[in-house]
């Protein structure tokens, strides 16, 4: 455990870091009618972006300022992703699976009403890698927020292997390309092997907007 001092040194020395790094990158977007189709699909225009966690660190870097509502884990790392976010105009609620997720979810239900606009690494916060949980189509269903998948793709990065989910990091001066994916929603019904069928379909909606974001990389 760090002393606060220490933890608050981090969390600064971390934002300068990240701050100097990700404003030499050189960002496009892809496919943003499904953004726009998305906020139309809720009454209060809330959706749910849905993400791998080794996209995580270039999705804050691309998305600063919107009013996004991230989940971060309770961890110290996470403390330091919140004052990130923080200062980047991001409104963190803190839990995970293992530690304050039901009280996380239930302030993610009551901000529904609120325009919210979510986000989960959906294989996050320890993996397994690329396996979508069940967490993002349970709020899903229970607050008919639509689904946005997003994926990310740079040019030149750094691959984390050492690290479960083989964090991306974009080099200095990198091309980034965000892709947004169909979104999907979850009818307040879906339970049991239907419920199955949604993490499937929401799983395969995420690799094919993955798949996607790496060809355009491959394309340049």
């Amino acid at each position: 455990m760090y002393s606060k001092f220490k933890l608050w040194c981090l969390c600064f020395l971390s934002y300068i870091i990240f701050r100097l790094l990700t404003s030499t990158y050189r960002v496009q977007f892809f496919q943003q009618e499904n953004l726009i189709k998305a906020k139309s699909m809720h009454p209060n225009s809330s959706f749910i972006y849905a993400l791998w966690h080794e996209h995580f660190f270039t999705a804050v870097a691309s998305h600063p300022h919107q009013g996004i509502t991230p989940m971060i884990s309770q961890s110290n790392d996470g403390e330091i992703i919140t004052y990130i976010g923080r200062k980047l105009g991001f409104t963190p609620v803190r839990g995970s699976t293992s530690r304050g997720g039901a009280e996380a979810r239930d302030e993610l239900y009551n901000q529904a009403a609120l325009g919210l606009k979510a986000a989960f690494t959906v294989d996050g916060p320890t993996g397994p890698r690329h396996k979508l949980k069940s967490g993002v189509v349970d709020l899903a269903r229970n607050t008919s927020m639509p689904i946005l998948p997003l994926a990310i793709s740079a040019d030149r990065c750094w691959i984390l292997t050492r690290s479960w989910d083989h964090s991306m990091i974009p080099k200095p001066f990198a091309k980034v390309s965000v892709v947004y994916g169909e979104p999907l929603c979850i009818k307040e019904d879906t339970h049991g092997s239907e419920f199955a069928a949604a993490k499937r379909k929401a799983s395969e909606a995420l690799k094919a907007t993955n798949a996607y974001a790496r060809k355009i990389v491959e394309t340049k």
